[in-house]
């Protein structure tokens, strides 16, 4: 079966060996250098067939290519078809750059007996308009299971408002909240401005941790930042984070960032004091910065069984250049940690 996948798929199989690492070259040569291809087919009704075939004046190189297609009828007008274009956009491959977004999720305990809740952040780019304009801004998030499947969705409207003092790329940061169980998850967003009669989508990945049964979790790391970007409201994420979050990774030196999450003991056994460290790497994993800091059991709600952490990221002392900030909580053997990359200017 491995033969014949590799084979009808224009690759090769490695089996009947006890050492596969031997053909790791081998895989690495061959994808080390390859382009791939690609057109926008004219949109058409008659449901012919459109054959493809594709020639290259260099010898040596291999050409895979589908052998034909089947276009799409056109799209109907703006007024009748925002059903389809937002299905489209969810059902796209690669994330649509009409409109310029950025998103970022971090998974929160619910109260108890509830599903687990991420809190979503997404911020918004309106490339030439002016901050006097007002603008409705539409904006969905889906969530699909591993097998790609719909789980649930949220919709929230926002208002821009006037704000004659502003200079400058409007920009600004809308919020939603969505209920997931415990797994991994892909987070899709779709945006639509009606001031720009524009719409772009944005995806993410989110692991929501089981809360309740693991005996140590961790929230999803929020990233707040001074000075922040203008949002249009906080309420969908109203109770969940206690800061603002901010989907910006690109600091300068001047500004004041935090990072924020919430530490968790599961509903059985005896609370326990948790040693909660930050280490910061470089981009040649030099080790450029770390704290540790012990929460004692009286740091931890009783019922709730969390504990709040904040902690100011160094930004002002750190050279330009790309980091990764771990924070790893441990409580006897358990050990658990969360991941952040930035860059400074």
């Amino acid at each position: 079966m491995l033969r014949d996948l590799a084979a009808n798929t224009g690759g090769f199989a490695v089996n009947s060996t006890n050492a596969p690492e031997g053909d790791v070259p081998a895989i690495l040569r061959e994808n080390q250098s390859y382009y791939l291809l690609g057109f926008e087919p004219v949109p058409a009704t008659d449901g012919r067939l459109r054959k493809v075939d594709v020639k290259v004046n260099r010898p040596g190189v291999e050409v895979r290519a589908r052998r034909g297609y089947y276009p799409s009828a056109p799209e109907a007008s703006a007024t009748g078809s925002a059903r389809f274009t937002t299905e489209a956009l969810f059902a796209a491959p690669l994330p649509a750059r009409d409109l310029p977004l950025q998103i970022a999720a971090a998974p929160f305990a619910g109260s108890a007996g509830s599903m687990p809740a991420v809190a979503i952040a997404v911020s918004i780019a309106e490339p030439g308009v002016a901050w006097s304009a007002v603008d409705t801004l539409q904006i969905e998030v889906r969530s699909f299971d591993e097998n790609g499947q719909q789980e649930s969705a949220v919709r929230e409207t926002s208002r821009w408002e006037s704000h004659p003092a502003g200079a400058g790329e409007r920009q600004g940061l809308v919020f939603a909240r969505m209920p997931l169980p415990p797994g991994y998850h892909e987070l899709r967003a779709v945006v639509r401005s009606a001031q720009l009669n524009k719409s772009g989508s944005v995806f993410a990945d989110v692991d929501v941790p089981d809360f309740v049964k693991n005996p140590l979790s961790l929230s999803g790391v929020v990233i707040h930042a001074e000075p922040a970007l203008g949002n249009l409201g906080t309420a969908p994420i109203a109770g969940l984070v206690a800061a603002v979050p901010t989907t910006q990774r690109e600091f300068t030196r001047a500004s004041h960032v935090s990072a924020l999450l919430t530490i968790y003991q599961g509903a059985r056994g005896a609370l326990q004091p948790v040693t909660l460290a930050t280490r910061i790497l470089n981009d040649r994993d030099a080790l450029v910065d770390t704290t540790s800091e012990r929460l004692p059991i009286e740091r931890f709600d009783n019922k709730a069984r969390e504990a709040p952490w904040s902690h100011d990221l160094p930004i002002d002392r750190l050279a330009p250049g790309d980091y990764l900030a771990t924070f790893e909580a441990v409580m006897g053997k358990q050990v658990v940690h969360r991941d952040v990359q930035f860059h400074v200017r």
